[in-house]
């Protein structure tokens, strides 16, 4: 079982940072498993945008500007906007564009 060196989020699945934090990953030591029968908790995670991708960024101002993501890591996405800047922004600040 994989937990998160940061915040202790249980990791489901290869993921080697953590989707709540962006933390890299880090196994849990032995006997660390919960003893109830319940199911651990889920983290909450990012929206996931692959690069490529058109969305929509969340600015301080409250505007919605037009980009295509450009890269991806974690808790982060470079943004390429129109006018040839780039950003990396929280992806939490993205939404996808059909």
């Amino acid at each position: 079982m994989a937990v998160c060196a940061a915040c202790g989020e249980v990791l489901i699945g290869w993921k080697k940072f953590c989707a709540y934090c962006g933390a890299p990953a880090a196994e849990a030591p032995e006997g660390s498993r919960r003893a109830s029968s319940a199911p651990p908790p889920v983290a909450t995670a990012l929206p996931l945008f692959p690069v490529g991708a058109r969305v929509l960024v969340k600015w301080a101002d409250g505007n919605q500007y037009a980009g295509i993501v450009q890269q991806v890591a974690p808790g982060q996405c470079l943004v390429v906007f129109p006018d040839g800047q780039q950003r990396w922004v929280d992806p939490r600040d993205l939404t996808g564009i059909r």
